[in-house]
This record gives C-alpha cells, sequence and structure tokens, in this order.
C-alpha cells in the first residue's frame, strides 16, 4: 500500500527502490509470497483503497508533498525526513547515527523542533 501511494504522490523510483529493498530483505530469510495472503488481500481492491485515501486527502487541507516540493524554502523538515529515510536504507556501521546526530545539532541552532 505504501508503495501505491508513493507512485501516485510521484515518487516512483523510491517507491521501486524500496519494493527492491523488500524483496531482497525477505528474500535473505528465506521467505515467499505466501498465495494465501494473494488470495485475501488482492492487489486490485489495494490499490483502490489507496486511490480512494489518496484523493481524499488532496480534498482537505492537508498539504500533499511530491517530488518537486522536496527542497522547496519551508519544506526543510520535510527533505529531512526524506532524507532520513534515505541515508537509514544505505548506512552501515553506524553512519545513521553519526548522521543523525549531525543533523539534530544543526536543527538545535535553527529554532527549529520536531
Amino acid at each position: 500500500m505504501m508503495c501505491t501511494g508513493l507512485r501516485l504522490a510521484g515518487f516512483v523510483k523510491d517507491a521501486d527502490a524500496i519494493r527492491a529493498r523488500w524483496r531482497d530483505v525477505v528474500g535473505s530469510i528465506g521467505g515467499m509470497p505466501d498465495e494465501m495472503y494473494r488470495y485475501m488481500v488482492p492487489e486490485g481492491p489495494l490499490r483502490y483503497a489507496v486511490r480512494i485515501v489518496y484523493d481524499s486527502l488532496g480534498e482537505t487541507d492537508m498539504v500533499m508533498c511530491d517530488p518537486g516540493s522536496l527542497g522547496r524554502e519551508g519544506w526543510r523538515m520535510r527533505t529531512l525526513l526524506n532524507d532520513a529515510w534515505d541515508v537509514f536504507w544505505r548506512s552501515r556501521d553506524g553512519e545513521f547515527q553519526r548522521w543523525e546526530a549531525a543533523e539534530l545539532g544543526r536543527l538545535e541552532g535553527t529554532g527549529a523542533y520536531l
């Protein structure tokens, strides 16, 4: 569902990367897609449900994120959260923790709070 929502918002490359990484993780532990799950939770109705939620959110006052909004003035926190996921997925040997500590140190000086 998450990847479908990301695709609707324009984050196709990110959705593909997450799906590929998830397949790697599941494969590394010998997991296989369960046919009963596919039967009980078919892809078509899930995509339809995601579309309804996505469209409904667009009709609210909620500000929707898209690839063009990241990095835009006033979107620093959203960009930081997106960057955190990127660093988290790629990090090894405490790299994420060091990056996170440095970013939190930078935020402290800006008056921005999570």
